[in-house]
């Protein structure tokens, strides 16, 4: 029969290098981008007053008819040769909504290298690297915005995200550990703060987060099967085993949870319990 130290580290490995550790915070790129079209006064770049009065006609377009609104931004953009860096990100913002990614890239990097201190176009530059997954591009933008004054949870959970994704796992729990002050109930930053907790080998602060993942949604299976490996990397099996058949009792637990909670019986000699899972 295997020892048990083998199956331990095997389980960890299933549970915490696939989804079950830190899945990809889902956000709605489009709508923070479009929701970025009012400006900050006295915190960014002024249009000329002709740009201003464009913008005021497609401002409510950009959500609703985006591609029209592009097309009149794009006429006012062959009449001059540079516009100011504030018509440049809703330029960039009509682009990114349309998915033309590499043009709105290229409208936020001129905003921000001739107005260093806009802090929205750091963010929505930071939102196209992280949607586009260039976690390493992204890292520095977020940073920026949150240099410049952004507080925003959203921003530093994807701080933290992209860090992690880049290793820097010490920078990615601060993140994480910000972004949870101001949204304490959201998930995608309790995962990834699991996830460096386990790597890290904290597992009490790992076991009280998934807890908290339990109650919040008892139905996903997999934060019980992220518990029980908790619980089986310090030795407690038994513990395991409960926590593996409360799940099986309540109905969530998945074809994973049954195989380990099988594993399990088996090496405690429950071979009638075994047999049945």
């Amino acid at each position: 029969m295997r020892s048990t130290k083998p199956l331990v580290f095997v389980l960890l490995v299933a549970a915490f290098a696939g989804p079950a550790a830190a899945s990809e915070p889902k956000i709605d790129a489009k709508r923070i981008i479009n929701e970025s079209s009012s400006f900050l006064k006295e915190r960014e770049p002024e249009m000329t007053e002709e740009e201003y009065a464009l913008y005021q006609k497609v401002v409510t377009m950009l959500s609703s008819n985006s591609e029209f609104a592009l097309k009149l931004l794009e006429a006012m953009m062959s009449d001059k040769e540079q516009p100011s860096p504030a018509f440049e990100f809703i330029l960039g913002n009509a682009y990114y909504t349309v998915g033309m990614t590499a043009k709105a890239e290229a409208r936020y990097l001129s905003a921000v290298r001739r107005y260093p201190s806009f802090l929205r176009a750091w963010s929505n530059l930071g939102i196209l690297y992280y949607a586009t997954e260039r976690y390493a591009d992204a890292v520095p933008c977020f940073s920026k915005a949150v240099v410049l004054g952004d507080r925003d949870s959203t921003t530093f959970g994807l701080l933290g995200y992209s860090l992690q994704k880049q290793g820097n796992l010490i920078s990615a729990e601060m993140a994480y550990m910000q972004a949870l002050s101001g949204d304490p109930s959201n998930v995608d930053w309790k995962e990834g703060l699991v996830s460096i907790c386990i790597d890290g080998k904290q597992f009490t602060r790992a076991e009280s987060l998934v807890k908290d993942l339990i109650r919040e949604r008892p139905a996903d299976s997999r934060y019980w099967f992220t518990y029980a490996n908790i619980l089986l990397s310090e030795n407690r099996k038994l513990e395991a085993t409960v926590v593996l058949e409360t799940a099986v009792g309540t109905g969530v637990a998945s074809v994973q949870e049954l195989e380990m909670l099988g594993d399990l019986f088996a090496r405690q000699a429950m071979v009638a319990e075994a047999a049945e899972i």
